[in-house]
């Protein structure tokens, strides 16, 4: 079975992809989505795709997709492995994998800022985007 730590390493292995909305290519292009659906791909976990999306999503679409797909965890629950969802308006509009080391958390995840897959700690900024957690189906967290 797949744990935690193959997300990481394979969420990981998409750093430094360049951004760009709908991408799904490692080392071309990839978005905060793509990332989490190539990264399941990889694991042989899912083969779910869907490329026909706005670049901010309307309403609850993406959690009502991330609800079909995958697990919901209280926030305040999430471990190493798991998908995160946040938010800079109104919306939730952007994922990225959680990584937990040496009692710190980051966050890898496809930024149209940086242009690019980043990894960085979640500060209190980045913490107070988070609305939603979830569990891969047929992962092994703990």
């Amino acid at each position: 079975m797949v744990n935690a730590h193959d997300v990481i390493r394979a969420a990981l292995g998409w750093m430094d992809t360049p951004y760009r909305h709908q991408g799904r290519l490692k080392g071309v292009a990839v978005d905060c989505a793509g990332l989490v659906v190539k990264v399941a791909h990889e694991l042989g976990i899912s083969d779910y795709d869907k490329i026909d999306y706005p670049r901010d999503p309307v309403g609850a679409e993406l959690l009502v997709i991330c609800d079909s797909l995958m697990d919901q965890v209280a926030v305040a629950d999430a471990e190493h492995g798991m998908v995160l969802v946040m938010r800079f308006a109104r919306d939730p509009q952007h994922l990225g994998f959680l990584q937990i080391e040496n009692g710190e958390q980051f966050l890898i995840h496809a930024f149209s800022l940086p242009g690019k897959v980043v990894r960085h700690r979640i500060d209190r900024r980045w913490s107070r985007r988070i609305v939603r957690a979830y569990k891969l189906r047929e992962v092994s967290y703990g």
